[in-house]
């Protein structure tokens, strides 16, 4: 399971628990286009310049900053982990190019559990399938003499997985690390590396589309695939709490033909998925878009009923 997916699991569980608020994902989501920050305060950027995602061409693919033509392939040295073949491919609906990848097919994702709870053991952060399971974990947690790890007060069996929580700091966000002999939590290579979302590669036909992704909180690292696309019937909305600043109004999100204020939102989407996402200004010059836990549980409860 590649990084992305990962943390869009853990995502559906942490907003089905509650909403992690206090912030909004702008700045990973701006990392992942590889937009510029602009003026900051309080060392949080006003504003981003992401003038370039315009000029990208329709009959192009793009990936960390280079153009490739249709029928060619990323070479091994921009290969992400876990695909080992991503090829420039024309959508033939669209007339629009778009990134096809082989992914890794693991074992374990092909059959049943070895057996119930198995814990899944990994020898390095780069690897797509897991090397060994563990059938007696809550056991062998437990025991003194087994070789372990601990972070953000858990204990790690070696092998095993850990993910940075929203409270982790700045520096150390969005990181996959594995236990391993002289782990001693400061999440520095080898034993952790950074997640990267590869947005272009998944989703490079909703960008040039002008589309935002969805974060299920506001802190998490990646997006799940849940897309806000410009419609004709899209309005903007000023809620009542709604903190507009009038010293700087110029300061704008732009999304399809509309302009909004640092402050308003977007009319909710009515297509299937869409219901419970939540767009807002925050950071110009895209809204960026947060599912509504609540919303979202109510929708699952409903569905399930049905």
């Amino acid at each position: 399971m590649q990084p992305i997916m990962e943390y869009a699991c853990l995502a559906l569980v942490t907003s089905l628990i509650g909403f992690v608020g206090g912030s909004d994902p702008s700045e990973q989501y701006y990392k992942e286009l590889a937009c510029i920050p602009n003026k900051a305060t309080n060392g949080k950027p006003q504003t981003y310049d992401c003038n370039f995602l315009n000029t990208l061409k329709d009959d192009k693919c793009y990936y960390k900053g280079k153009e490739y033509d249709v029928g060619q392939q990323l070479g091994k040295e921009d290969l992400p982990d876990c695909l080992p073949s991503c090829t420039c491919d024309l959508f033939y609906h669209s007339n629009k190019a778009y990134w096809t990848c082989v992914h890794s097919d693991c074992p374990e994702n092909l059959g049943p559990e070895p057996c119930p709870g198995a814990v899944r053991l990994y020898n390095t952060t780069k690897s797509c399938c897991s090397d060994a399971f563990e059938c007696e974990y809550s056991t062998k947690i437990k025991l003194k003499d087994t070789p372990t790890c601990e972070y953000n007060g858990k204990k790690y069996l070696y092998g095993e997985k850990m993910y940075t929580g929203p409270n982790t700091p700045k520096h150390d966000k969005c990181k996959i690390c594995v236990c391993d002999e002289g782990f001693n939590g400061s999440l520095t290579e080898p034993w952790c590396r950074r997640t990267s979302c590869d947005m272009y590669l998944h989703y490079l036909s909703y960008i040039k589309d002008g589309c935002l992704p969805t974060y299920y909180t506001p802190d998490d690292c990646c997006p799940v695939p849940i897309f806000r696309c410009p419609k004709e019937t899209d309005l903007v909305i000023t809620p009542k709490n709604a903190a507009i600043d009038e010293n700087n109004k110029d300061l704008k999100c732009k999304f399809g033909n509309l302009e909004m204020q640092i402050g308003q939102m977007l009319s909710r989407g009515k297509e299937s998925g869409e219901e419970c996402v939540e767009c807002s200004c925050n950071t110009p010059p895209h809204p960026t878009c947060v599912m509504n836990a609540v919303c979202e549980t109510k929708r699952r409860t409903d569905f399930t009923a049905e």
